[in-house]
C-alpha cells in the first residue's frame, strides 16, 4: 500500500478537482517507473551474478566469458571455490570461454586450469593454502606436487613432478628418446642410481608419457646372462667372430690365450664402439670366454641372447681334423728334425745350418714364409715328434694346424 501526501496547494479546495486528479495520476506514474527501475536493476544483478559463476541449487555453474581479462576469470573462480589466489602483473591476457550448459564445479576448475595453460600459466599451492598463479617456465623451480609412482595422474592441465621408476630399460637412454615428446616448458632427467625418470610436466602429458613407458619398459630388454658350451669350435675364436657382428666387448678367460685375445680385441675395437657409449641394442652384448670349459659367457638382452645362441649352434659343428691335438704322419722328412724346425720358427727363431742351436730368424726364404703364415696364430702352438711312427704331434687350434699343414 502506497500512501501519498498531497501538497499544500492541493488541499482544502484551493484547486479544482481536475487538478487534484492530474496530480494523483502523475504521482502514480512516477511510482510505477520507480518500481520498474528497481525490477530491472534486480534482473541485471541476477544476470551479472550468473555470468560471474555463481552456483545454482544443483551445484552447477556456467562459465561464459567473452574476451575477458584473465584476472577477472581468476576472481570468478576464487568466489566459486572460496580459495585465495595470488598473482602479479605478469598474469595478463584476454580469454573467451563458452559454456552453453551448466557444468559441475570441479569440471569448471579443470577448465580454468586449461585456460591458464593456454595462456602460459599454472597454479602452485603455497604453505598457507593459497594458490599462486605463475608462468609455466617457473613451475619446475617451485614446490609443485611431487609423487613417486607409475600410476597415471588425473587428466588435468596443472604442472606436476613425477618420479617414474623403471624396471628394465636404462633411464638415461630412455630420457633421450622422450625429450621430443615433452613440452618446451617441461623438464626431464634421469637418475641412474635408482634407474628413475624425473619428469616435470602437465598432468595430462605425464599420463601419455606413462602409457608410452608401459609399452617400452618390458622384460624383453632386461640383460640376462647365459653360459653357452662350445663342443667343436674354439670359444675364443667364436667370441671374436661374434664381436664383429654384434659390436660386443670380448674378455679372455685364461692366461694361455689372453695375448691373442687381447690382439683381437684391439683390432676389433678400432672399428666398433664400446658398449657403454652405444645406444643400439646390438651394442649391449658382452662376451667372456672360458678356455677351461671351452665356453662362452654372454650378457645381453633376452632377444639378443637368443640370436647369439642360434648363431653359435650354426658355427659349432664338427669338421675334419677338429680338436686341439693332431697327428701328422710324414712320408719323406725326419720327424725329429722337422719338429725342431717348425717349433723354432713358430717361436720366432730358426735353427742354424750346422744344427748347433737356434739363431734369430732372418727375413727371406722358407723360414720367412713359415713365420708369416703362423705369426697371427702362433700362440698356443706346440710341435713334437714321435720317432717310432715318424709323425708330428701338433697341438694347435684348427686355424694354426691348417697353416702348418700348408707349410709341411
Amino acid at each position: 500500500m502506497i500512501r501519498m501526501k498531497l501538497p499544500r496547494g492541493v488541499r482544502g479546495g484551493e484547486r479544482s478537482v481536475n487538478s487534484r486528479r492530474a496530480w494523483i495520476a502523475g504521482s502514480i506514474l512516477s511510482a510505477a517507473t520507480l518500481v520498474a527501475f528497481i525490477t530491472v536493476a534486480g534482473l541485471g544483478a541476477n544476470v551479472a551474478s550468473a555470468q560471474s559463476g555463481e552456483t545454482d541449487a544443483a551445484g552447477m555453474v556456467s562459465l561464459d566469458f567473452d574476451d575477458a581479462e584473465i584476472a577477472d576469470v581468476i576472481d570468478t573462480i576464487a568466489r566459486m571455490t572460496n580459495r585465495n589466489f595470488i598473482y602479479d602483473d605478469r598474469v595478463r591476457g584476454r580469454v573467451t570461454i563458452v559454456s552453453p550448459t551448466p557444468i559441475p564445479l570441479d569440471q569448471a576448475y579443470a577448465v580454468f586450469e586449461s585456460v591458464l595453460q593456454v595462456k602460459g600459466f599454472t597454479t602452485v599451492e603455497t604453505p598457507g593454502g593459497a594458490l599462486k598463479v605463475i608462468p609455466l617456465r617457473d613451475a619446475k623451480e617451485t614446490s609443485i606436487e611431487t609423487v613417486r609412482s607409475n600410476r597415471p595422474p588425473p587428466n588435468r592441465d596443472r604442472f606436476v613432478t613425477r618420479l617414474i621408476p623403471l624396471k628394465y630399460v636404462e633411464a638415461s637412454e630412455l630420457v633421450t628418446t622422450l625429450k621430443p615428446l615433452v613440452s618446451k616448458d617441461a623438464a626431464i632427467a634421469a637418475y641412474d642410481t635408482t634407474n628413475t625418470v624425473i619428469l616435470t610436466e602437465s598432468a595430462s602429458n605425464v599420463r601419455r608419457i606413462i602409457q608410452i613407458l608401459e609399452a617400452i619398459d618390458v622384460d624383453t630388454y632386461k640383460d640376462e646372462i647365459a653360459v653357452i658350451h662350445v663342443e667343436y669350435a674354439d670359444a675364443s675364436v667364436l667370441a671374436a667372430q661374434l664381436s664383429e657382428i654384434y659390436g660386443a666387448n670380448v674378455s679372455a678367460g685364461s692366461s694361455r690365450r689372453r695375448a691373442s685375445s687381447r690382439s683381437r680385441r684391439s683390432s676389433t675395437n678400432k672399428s666398433t664402439p664400446a658398449t657403454s657409449t652405444g645406444t643400439s641394442p646390438l651394442n649391449r652384448v658382452r662376451l667372456i670366454t672360458d678356455d677351461r670349459t671351452n665356453s662362452l659367457i654372454a650378457l645381453a638382452p633376452r632377444g639378443q641372447l637368443e640370436e647369439v645362441r642360434a648363431l653359435v649352434r650354426k658355427l659349432d659343428v664338427p669338421v675334419s681334423g677338429g680338436g686341439e691335438i693332431h697327428v701328422y704322419y710324414l712320408q719323406h722328412a725326419d720327424a725329429e728334425e722337422l719338429s725342431q724346425t717348425l717349433q723354432a720358427l713358430v717361436s720366432g727363431t730358426a735353427r742354424s745350418p750346422s744344427g748347433g742351436g737356434a739363431t734369430p730368424a732372418t727375413g727371406g726364404g722358407q723360414a720367412q714364409a713359415i713365420r708369416t703364415a703362423v705369426t697371427a696364430l702362433a700362440d698356443g702352438i706346440r710341435v713334437t715328434a714321435d720317432p717310432a711312427t715318424n709323425s708330428l704331434v701338433i697341438q694347435a687350434r684348427k686355424e694354426g694346424y691348417d697353416a702348418l699343414i700348408d707349410v709341411i
